[in-house]
């Protein structure tokens, strides 16, 4: 982390929160702080996707598995003013935003350092879209999750 530059960025700064796609953590792996557990990645297709401890992307094509809580939740954050990454962070960089700690990854995106919890990526695997991440429960488990930082963050400023 270099300065203190940062510390001017807040929430207003962030475009949404979201997983890592399959290409994004392929661009990103070097980067990204080792878990001990999996967790999981976005998909936008027919199948589901998972990293392993090792590293490893499992694409899942058996829809049955998107229930699983056995899977870690990891969000990213989007950032939608790229200069706050750009003229002050490197990818692999470390920063604090609601409290939690955040890695600096290219393309101007933040991963969370840990897993924040377990969720099923879809409750009902029986759906045509079960592992589709823009109608997907973890995608609403993440943004409340989200929101709840946010309010926290803006209450312990008051």
């Amino acid at each position: 982390m270099r300065g203190d530059d940062f510390k001017h960025m807040n929430t207003n700064d962030i475009d949404y929160i979201t997983l890592l796609s399959i290409e994004e953590y392929e661009k990103a792996k070097d980067y990204i702080p080792h878990t001990y557990n999996c967790w999981w990645l976005s998909s936008r297709g027919i199948y589901g996707a998972v990293v392993f401890v090792d590293g490893y992307v499992n694409r899942i094509c058996d829809k049955y598995y998107c229930v699983s809580k056995e899977y870690g939740v990891r969000p990213a954050l989007k950032i939608k003013n790229e200069k706050h990454i750009g003229c002050c962070y490197s990818p692999g960089d470390q920063i604090d935003i609601c409290g939690v700690m955040w890695t600096v990854l290219p393309g101007d995106i933040l991963l969370c350092n840990d897993i924040i919890g377990e969720c099923a990526f879809r409750k009902d695997w029986r759906a045509s879209d079960a592992n589709d991440y823009e109608v997907s429960d973890i995608k609403k488990w993440i943004e409340s999750w989200w929101d709840e930082k946010k309010k926290q963050k803006k209450a312990d400023k008051e």
